[in-house]
């Protein structure tokens, strides 16, 4: 055979492989266009070949079974679990499969990569989102970690001055906690995670705080006070109460707060040198004294605890010359008690409940206003004597007691002119049945203690009670 044939013969079985190459490369890139890739694995499911949406739909059934796959993170001597879903991890199917999807090209083919993609086991990796401080954060929470250092600190606790130790800060690298997720979801398996971190150290040292404490507790000495034949001291442990701690510049400054001074002086000192001022009680109708009056005695606190703060902060010596402490006498006043109330318990207006009498009197100062009829608790449900003070009103209210039972111009009552000390009793007009007040109690049953321990009013009382005696106003209860 010539040379010439043989050389047509190569050219025309090269010319038809290559056709055959093309032909079998156009085909096969136009098969996958629009599919995975074929040998790909996601979280150990092999999704190779198939359509995007079918694919997507198994790679989110993976998601969700992946969503309660426990990781297991490890730092130091502590270790926590928790899984994807709690860690805030949201995998995305959609954008997991489009990296493995083939573009519908029918070109692709021939490029090396196609083949070489086409030939190669894959193993892919769930595409995810997670916030990277919450996530941080919850694993921080998780293992107990505290992220900024604490500074050592000095307090005063159960009568003495005690040290809170300085606490070295964490900071998790988020690296760590990112290659455990990756390799959850790569494979499809528990995880654990062994944190890399930094620390940070505290500014005021447990030392700086040893420093400072030892320093108050050999500078402090006893102070010491004199009233009359009274004698007080204020050891050193009680003054360490007084102290305000705060940082500066590294170390631990502390001053004395003179309001702390003012309440130790107030319960220790003055509860033993005040004396109570008694009001000289006399009788209108018979003239007779019922009691003496007696002067009060109160401390001169805000003076007495400026100069103890004074004697602190200079370490002055009272051993030989005590602090004076200074009070004020308080003159006795003069009441006079009617047959039926008590006059001039207040300056000013003020509610005066007779329980005996069922009446209920409408005073200001020394003077009666006036005088309405009543109904108190009866005997099972006493209504309760002492000062009382208006806490709110309320035009139609019904009882918590008894539902169905509604009460007109009901004044609250409370125990402290702050509204505090509220324990359900009030003052309002005899009740009603419905909330229109078409049926109500009969009046007949007021002068005689009837009610569950409210006092019910006549109408006019109760209306001229809500209308002008505002909240805050004293009720004083007696019998």
């Amino acid at each position: 055979m010539s040379r010439k044939k043989i050389g047509l013969i190569s050219l025309f079985s090269f010319t038809a492989v290559l056709s055959l190459a093309a032909a079998l490369g156009a085909i096969t890139s136009m098969n996958f266009a629009g599919k995975v890739l074929p040998r790909t694995m996601v979280a150990g499911v092999d999704i190779g070949g198939l359509p995007y949406t079918t694919a997507e739909q198994r790679v989110q059934l993976k998601a969700s079974e992946l969503s309660g796959l426990q990781l297991t993170f490890a730092l130091n001597d502590k270790s926590a679990n928790s899984s994807l879903e709690d860690l805030g991890v949201t995998v995305d199917a959609s954008k997991t499969v489009t990296q493995v999807v083939r573009p519908p090209n029918s070109f692709d083919w021939l490029k090396f990569q196609y083949w070489q993609s086409m030939f190669k086991t894959k193993e892919m990796e769930l595409s995810y989102s997670a916030d990277p401080l919450v996530l941080r954060k919850k694993v921080e929470t998780l293992l107990g970690v505290t992220t900024a250092a604490r500074d050592a600190e000095v307090s005063f606790a159960n009568g003495a001055l005690v040290i809170n130790e300085g606490q070295k800060g964490i900071s998790i690298s988020d690296e760590a906690i990112n290659a455990a997720i990756q390799t959850a979801l790569l494979t499809g398996s528990t995880t654990l995670a062994k944190l890399e971190y930094t620390e940070s150290a505290p500014i005021i040292t447990t030392e700086n705080a040893t420093q400072t404490k030892t320093e108050i507790e050999q500078k402090f000495i006893p102070i010491y006070l004199k009233f009359e034949d009274k004698s007080f001291t204020i050891s050193p442990n009680n003054q360490f109460s007084f102290l305000d701690f705060s940082p500066v510049n590294g170390r631990i400054s502390y001053q004395v707060s003179q309001t702390k001074v003012s309440n130790y002086l107030s319960s220790a000192v003055a509860a033993k040198v005040n004396i109570k001022m008694l009001p000289k009680t006399t009788l209108f109708d018979t003239q007779q004294v019922t009691q003496e009056g007696r002067d009060g005695r109160e401390t001169d606190i805000t003076p007495l605890a400026k100069e103890v703060t004074r004697t602190i902060t200079e370490r002055a010596d009272t051993s030989s010359s005590p602090l004076a402490i200074n009070t004020r006498t308080i003159p006795f006043i003069e009441k006079v008690v009617y047959p039926d109330f008590v006059a001039g318990l207040w300056p000013g207006l003020y509610i005066d409940i007779n329980l005996t009498k069922q009446r209920l009197f409408i005073m200001v100062g020394e003077t009666r206003q006036a005088e309405y009829m009543i109904s108190s608790g009866k005997r099972g449900t006493p209504t309760p004597s002492g000062v009382f003070y208006i806490k709110n009103k309320i035009p139609l209210a019904q009882s918590r007691l008894f539902p169905g039972i509604w009460m007109e111009k009901w004044n609250a009552l409370a125990t402290s002119p702050d509204g505090s000390g509220y324990k359900g009793y009030g003052v309002h007009r005899v009740p009603c049945f419905d909330p229109n007040c078409n049926s109500r109690e009969p009046a007949s049953h007021l002068g005689r203690p009837v009610s569950h321990g409210c006092v019910r009013i006549e109408d006019a009382g109760a209306d001229w009670v809500y209308d002008n005696a505002p909240v805050g106003t004293p009720v004083n209860i007696h019998t």
